[in-house]
């Protein structure tokens, strides 16, 4: 891991802590007050799960984008502009087309650039009559034509660390032969991103375009 992402057991009671002193005082022996009491520290430790969850997605992207600026990642791209999401998918399908159904896609970008969209595309190619759906909380979809899997999509947005990883299935996933990885969040396991694999950033510009940036693709997608 890039950095800890495990809380301590009684990190949201000493955030509570902190801000007691500065909490009406009041009578808690009174019910009605110790229900709002307790409903305010539910909302207070739902807060401060999304908060550390946006706070590690954020330092990740900002991370990996200053290796790459720096040339530590040594990779280079070409950007896209699209105005839609058919356009978007149509570029996952040309992707998905020049890989010749396998290889790993590690996929970069904030919650609704598009990352589903382009993905939908690839499936569209390798896979024409599955409904390609974000994985959110089976975290991998399997697609399969003639009996084989031909795409794994997955969604690393709650993946914490490599144990985590592990035991989604996704490391039996990556051995399939003749597959595709798409993987959503790869912001989050920086750790299991091999070094050929395709990198595609997706930017929004506007309420319906995107810049979307793709690295280490095969030739034929470029010379399309």
């Amino acid at each position: 891991m890039l950095y800890p992402t495990e809380l301590r057991a009684d990190d949201i009671r000493i955030c509570f802590n902190i801000i007691s002193p500065f909490l009406p005082k009041v009578n808690t022996k009174s019910e009605f007050l110790q229900k709002i009491f307790i409903k305010a520290k539910k909302i207070l430790e739902k807060a401060f799960s999304f908060f550390k969850e946006y706070v590690i997605i954020k330092c990740n992207i900002a991370i990996f984008r200053f290796f790459t600026l720096k040339g530590i990642l040594k990779v280079s791209g070409t950007e896209f502009c699209t105005n839609s999401y058919k356009e978007t998918e149509q570029l996952g399908s040309a992707l998905a087309r020049a890989m010749n159904n396998q290889g790993f896609v590690a996929f970069f970008g904030d919650l609704g650039a598009g990352k589903t969209a382009f993905i939908r595309g690839m499936g569209s190619e390798v896979c024409p009559n599955a409904q390609v759906c974000s994985p959110t909380y089976s975290v991998i979809n399997e697609y399969r034509e003639n009996g084989k899997t031909v795409m794994c999509h997955v969604d690393a947005y709650r993946i914490k660390d490599d144990d985590d990883l592990y035991s989604t299935g996704f490391y039996d996933c990556a051995d399939y032969p003749h597959c595709i990885m798409a993987v959503e969040w790869s912001e989050n396991i920086p750790f299991a991103i091999p070094e050929d694999a395709v990198i595609v950033e997706i930017l929004k510009s506007g309420e319906n375009e995107r810049r979307i940036t793709v690295k280490n693709a095969p030739a034929a997608f470029y010379e399309r």
